[in-house]
Protein backbone atom coordinates (compact mmCIF):
# COMPACT_ATOMS: atom_id res chain seq x y z
CA UNK A 1 0.00 0.00 0.00
CA UNK A 2 1.28 3.57 -0.75
CA UNK A 3 2.16 5.64 1.73
CA UNK A 4 -0.22 8.50 2.52
CA UNK A 5 1.98 11.04 1.60
CA UNK A 6 1.83 9.55 -2.21
CA UNK A 7 -2.20 9.22 -2.24
CA UNK A 8 -2.78 12.75 -1.36
CA UNK A 9 -0.56 13.94 -4.03
CA UNK A 10 -2.23 11.47 -6.38
CA UNK A 11 -5.94 13.15 -5.42
CA UNK A 12 -4.67 16.84 -5.69
CA UNK A 13 -3.26 15.50 -8.91
CA UNK A 14 -6.42 14.57 -10.54
CA UNK A 15 -8.07 18.17 -8.83
CA UNK A 16 -5.65 19.64 -10.00
CA UNK A 17 -6.45 18.56 -14.12
CA UNK A 18 -9.78 20.23 -14.49
CA UNK A 19 -8.38 23.51 -13.48
CA UNK A 20 -5.60 23.05 -16.00
CA UNK A 21 -8.20 22.40 -18.58
CA UNK A 22 -10.37 25.39 -17.44
CA UNK A 23 -7.25 27.76 -17.94
CA UNK A 24 -5.81 25.86 -20.85
CA UNK A 25 -9.24 26.12 -22.34
CA UNK A 26 -9.59 30.03 -21.66
CA UNK A 27 -6.18 30.59 -22.81
CA UNK A 28 -7.19 28.73 -26.57
CA UNK A 29 -10.69 31.27 -26.41
CA UNK A 30 -8.39 34.35 -26.02
CA UNK A 31 -5.86 33.51 -28.50
CA UNK A 32 -8.84 32.72 -30.79
CA UNK A 33 -10.46 36.02 -30.38
CA UNK A 34 -7.08 37.62 -30.56
CA UNK A 35 -6.35 36.79 -34.29
CA UNK A 36 -9.81 36.56 -35.32
CA UNK A 37 -9.76 40.24 -35.93
CA UNK A 38 -6.88 39.75 -38.04
CA UNK A 39 -8.52 37.17 -40.22
CA UNK A 40 -11.39 38.64 -40.18
CA UNK A 41 -9.73 41.84 -41.70
CA UNK A 42 -8.07 39.75 -44.40
CA UNK A 43 -11.20 38.15 -45.03
CA UNK A 44 -12.56 41.61 -45.91
CA UNK A 45 -10.10 42.99 -48.06
CA UNK A 46 -10.39 40.13 -50.13
CA UNK A 47 -14.44 40.15 -50.28
CA UNK A 48 -13.50 43.95 -51.57
CA UNK A 49 -11.65 42.72 -54.05
CA UNK A 50 -13.51 39.56 -55.07
CA UNK A 51 -16.28 41.69 -55.25
CA UNK A 52 -15.28 44.43 -57.36
CA UNK A 53 -14.37 41.90 -59.92
CA UNK A 54 -17.39 40.29 -59.97
CA UNK A 55 -19.74 42.67 -59.30
CA UNK A 56 -21.65 41.57 -56.43
CA UNK A 57 -21.38 40.89 -53.02
CA UNK A 58 -22.87 36.80 -53.34
CA UNK A 59 -20.87 36.11 -56.70
CA UNK A 60 -17.32 37.80 -54.65
CA UNK A 61 -17.72 35.35 -51.84
CA UNK A 62 -18.71 32.56 -54.67
CA UNK A 63 -15.36 33.61 -56.45
CA UNK A 64 -13.53 33.96 -53.06
CA UNK A 65 -14.21 30.42 -51.78
CA UNK A 66 -13.62 29.16 -55.17
CA UNK A 67 -10.18 30.45 -55.71
CA UNK A 68 -8.52 31.03 -52.23
CA UNK A 69 -5.86 28.44 -50.45
CA UNK A 70 -6.15 30.30 -47.43
CA UNK A 71 -6.86 27.67 -44.56
CA UNK A 72 -8.07 30.02 -41.58
CA UNK A 73 -11.05 29.12 -40.26
CA UNK A 74 -13.48 31.99 -41.42
CA UNK A 75 -12.17 30.85 -45.43
CA UNK A 76 -12.90 27.50 -43.73
CA UNK A 77 -16.61 28.18 -42.82
CA UNK A 78 -16.91 30.52 -45.79
CA UNK A 79 -16.32 27.03 -47.79
CA UNK A 80 -18.40 25.24 -46.14
CA UNK A 81 -21.51 27.01 -45.86
CA UNK A 82 -21.28 28.04 -49.94
CA UNK A 83 -21.47 23.83 -50.55
CA UNK A 84 -23.84 23.08 -48.73
CA UNK A 85 -25.93 26.52 -48.86
CA UNK A 86 -28.76 27.81 -50.92
CA UNK A 87 -27.66 31.20 -49.61
CA UNK A 88 -30.51 33.84 -51.97
CA UNK A 89 -27.49 36.97 -51.65
CA UNK A 90 -24.19 37.90 -50.16
CA UNK A 91 -25.64 39.22 -47.12
CA UNK A 92 -27.13 35.60 -46.06
CA UNK A 93 -24.06 34.76 -46.24
CA UNK A 94 -21.92 36.84 -44.25
CA UNK A 95 -24.61 36.59 -41.47
CA UNK A 96 -24.72 32.67 -41.34
CA UNK A 97 -20.57 33.33 -41.45
CA UNK A 98 -21.26 35.92 -38.52
CA UNK A 99 -23.57 33.14 -36.54
CA UNK A 100 -20.83 30.46 -37.22
CA UNK A 101 -18.01 32.41 -35.86
CA UNK A 102 -19.82 34.85 -32.76
CA UNK A 103 -17.93 37.58 -34.31
CA UNK A 104 -19.31 41.15 -33.38
CA UNK A 105 -16.66 42.28 -36.48
CA UNK A 106 -18.69 40.41 -38.72
CA UNK A 107 -22.56 41.31 -37.20
CA UNK A 108 -21.21 44.53 -37.80
CA UNK A 109 -20.49 43.93 -41.26
CA UNK A 110 -23.79 42.52 -41.99
CA UNK A 111 -25.06 45.43 -40.31
CA UNK A 112 -23.48 48.03 -42.44
CA UNK A 113 -23.83 46.11 -45.82
CA UNK A 114 -27.62 45.54 -44.99
CA UNK A 115 -27.83 49.74 -44.67
CA UNK A 116 -25.40 50.71 -47.36
CA UNK A 117 -27.82 47.70 -49.80
CA UNK A 118 -31.39 49.52 -48.61
CA UNK A 119 -29.60 53.13 -49.68
CA UNK A 120 -27.48 52.45 -52.72
CA UNK A 121 -25.36 49.88 -54.80
CA UNK A 122 -22.44 48.03 -55.34
CA UNK A 123 -20.45 50.79 -54.55
CA UNK A 124 -21.92 51.84 -50.75
CA UNK A 125 -21.48 48.15 -50.38
CA UNK A 126 -18.00 48.80 -50.68
CA UNK A 127 -17.64 51.95 -48.77
CA UNK A 128 -19.35 49.80 -45.87
CA UNK A 129 -16.52 47.42 -45.62
CA UNK A 130 -14.02 49.64 -46.53
CA UNK A 131 -15.20 51.55 -42.95
CA UNK A 132 -15.18 48.11 -41.11
CA UNK A 133 -11.74 46.99 -42.20
CA UNK A 134 -10.60 51.28 -40.82
CA UNK A 135 -11.94 49.88 -37.62
CA UNK A 136 -10.57 46.33 -37.88
CA UNK A 137 -7.13 48.12 -38.23
CA UNK A 138 -7.54 50.73 -35.22
CA UNK A 139 -8.71 47.50 -33.05
CA UNK A 140 -5.53 45.62 -34.40
CA UNK A 141 -3.61 48.70 -33.08
CA UNK A 142 -5.03 48.72 -30.01
CA UNK A 143 -4.44 45.18 -29.48
CA UNK A 144 -0.80 45.86 -30.26
CA UNK A 145 -0.73 48.91 -28.05
CA UNK A 146 -2.03 46.75 -25.27
CA UNK A 147 0.57 44.34 -25.83
CA UNK A 148 3.23 46.43 -25.87
CA UNK A 149 2.26 47.62 -22.33
CA UNK A 150 1.98 44.42 -20.94
CA UNK A 151 5.28 43.26 -22.24
CA UNK A 152 7.87 44.87 -19.24
CA UNK A 153 5.18 43.10 -16.98
CA UNK A 154 5.78 39.65 -18.57
CA UNK A 155 9.42 40.50 -18.86
CA UNK A 156 9.70 40.76 -14.72
CA UNK A 157 7.71 38.22 -13.90
CA UNK A 158 10.00 35.94 -16.34
CA UNK A 159 12.99 37.45 -14.59
CA UNK A 160 11.96 37.67 -10.79
CA UNK A 161 13.17 33.73 -10.03
CA UNK A 162 16.56 34.46 -11.05
CA UNK A 163 16.55 38.09 -9.40
CA UNK A 164 15.05 36.81 -6.30
CA UNK A 165 18.13 34.85 -4.86
CA UNK A 166 20.54 37.60 -5.35
CA UNK A 167 18.66 40.69 -4.44
CA UNK A 168 17.84 38.05 -1.39
CA UNK A 169 21.91 37.93 -0.03
CA UNK A 170 22.38 41.59 -0.97
CA UNK A 171 19.35 42.59 0.97
CA UNK A 172 20.17 40.03 4.24
CA UNK A 173 24.00 39.54 3.78
CA UNK A 174 25.31 42.79 6.10
CA UNK A 175 22.43 40.92 8.96
CA UNK A 176 24.15 37.83 8.24
CA UNK A 177 27.30 38.93 8.53
CA UNK A 178 26.82 40.89 11.69
CA UNK A 179 25.41 37.45 13.37
CA UNK A 180 28.07 35.65 11.85
CA UNK A 181 30.55 37.81 13.55
CA UNK A 182 29.11 38.64 16.88
CA UNK A 183 28.72 34.88 17.07
CA UNK A 184 32.11 34.40 16.75
CA UNK A 185 33.39 37.14 18.66
CA UNK A 186 34.90 38.70 15.94
CA UNK A 187 32.53 42.08 16.18
CA UNK A 188 33.95 45.59 16.85
CA UNK A 189 32.27 48.72 17.78
CA UNK A 190 29.26 46.54 19.03
CA UNK A 191 25.93 45.13 17.47
CA UNK A 192 23.43 46.81 15.82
Amino acid sequence: MPPLSQIICIRLGFLALPGLVWLTKRYLIQQRKRFMVGQIRQFLIDVRLHMSLQGSLLLGLESLAKTTVETSVVYQRLQKRLQGSSARSGLDLLNQLADDLKSPQLLRVVQRVQAAQQSGGVSDVDQAIASVIEELNEEIGYQSEEQMQRLPLRITLLAMPFLLGPIVILLFYPLVDRILKTLSGVSIGGGF
